[in-house]
């Protein structure tokens, strides 16, 4: 049985001293701009990057001053070394799974995950754990590559004989109903020719709902 993890952090490694400045992290370079743009108008205090690679978007982000605490999480030692170079003492960065995230609950105002997504075997579980540690109110932002349905199933296929650990790249409608199951205000925009953006957010319980827990504990 393949191992997508193992893949992903071999392809990862592999790439992390060119990753910045060569044609591996192009794609996921071109998403900064709109990442940047979404948490500027958020301005959350606490932030993890989910995937976070070699801390470069994570840079870029604390240029703005607004967060008070950054966190990022990667599978990849080597990305994290880079990452550890840059970021010095103004980011906590952590190997690990974003499956299991070493994080409390509803301790983040935003999470964002650039061009990582589609790397993860079972996006449900990442989902509940991302909706687990945001605060109420918190927004959880994606950017992933994006194609016509025609075009993705065949990139699929070719995806999954490279051995790299990509899983699947998402249609719009997919990614959305990802999303739509743990969080809610689920918005979608393109981002450039060959990405997409989805944002949620971790609503505060109604009254109903709480009235509901209580009837069933």
């Amino acid at each position: 049985m393949r191992d997508l993890k193992e893949e992903s952090r071999r392809n990862f490694d592999g790439q992390a001293e060119r990753f910045d400045k060569g044609i591996e992290g192009k794609h996921s370079r071109n998403s900064y701009p709109a990442i940047i743009n979404e948490l500027s108008a958020l301005k959350p205090k606490t932030v993890l990057d989910l995937g976070c690679g070699t801390g470069a978007l994570l840079e870029r982000v604390l240029e703005a001053k607004y967060v008070e605490r950054a966190y990022g999480l990667d599978l990849a030692e080597k990305m994290l070394a880079q990452a550890r170079e840059k970021l010095k003492e103004k980011a906590t960065l952590t190997q690990g799974d974003s499956e299991n995230l070493p994080f409390e609950d509803n301790f983040f105002d935003a999470v964002y995950c650039n061009d990582s997504f589609h790397h993860y075997p079972h996006p449900k579980a990442v989902l509940t754990e991302v909706k687990r540690v945001l605060k109420s109110g918190g927004e959880f932002i994606v950017c992933d590559p994006y194609q016509q349905p025609g075009a993705l199933r065949i990139t699929n296929f070719i995806l999954n004989l490279t051995k790299s650990g990509n899983v699947k790249l998402y249609s719009k409608k997919e990614l959305c109903g990802l999303m739509s199951e743990q969080l809610s205000d689920v918005r979608w925009s393109k981002v450039g020719a060959t990405s997409h953006m989805v944002c949620g957010v971790k609503k505060l319980p109604t009254e109903k709902t709480i009235a509901k827990l209580i009837r069933t504990s």
